[in-house]
């Protein structure tokens, strides 16, 4: 009967879902700035992050003026932190690729956490669990 509950007890937290796992969002000036959706199947982390580019009218608000979404490149789970890469193109429009860039997504409660883009110059955005 201990090697039975041991068993289940094992095949539960096995099963139990990433606390990343879900859709994270992000704003920039009022707006949709990030959208990172993470999904966890089986203890495998995939998902795909949107960057919303934002440029502000004659009129001085800012708009969404266009999206781009990317698969998240080596995520893992680490020390209770979810590090991933993006591909990133040297310039926006061009085909040419540049180097890889890092982020990290820290939880700093249940439905809120910060990413972190990691390089030259960090940079971090407040993001809140929608899904």
């Amino acid at each position: 009967m201990r090697i039975m509950i041991a068993f289940l007890s094992l095949t539960l937290l096995a099963a139990a879902e990433s606390p990343f796992a879900g859709i994270w969002e992000g704003t920039i000036n009022g707006l949709p700035g990030i959208e990172l959706n993470v999904k966890d199947s089986g203890g495998t982390i995939s998902g795909a992050v949107t960057f919303y580019f934002q440029l502000r009218g004659d009129d001085g608000n800012w708009r969404v003026a266009d999206k781009h979404t990317v698969p998240l490149v080596a995520p893992k789970v680490e020390d209770g932190k979810l590090s991933f890469e993006v591909i990133h193109h040297k310039r926006h429009g061009s085909s040419e690729l540049g180097p890889n860039v890092r982020f990290r997504l820290e939880r700093t409660g249940d439905e809120e956490a910060v990413l972190y883009r990691l390089g030259h110059q960090t940079e971090s955005f407040q993001l809140k669990r929608s899904g």
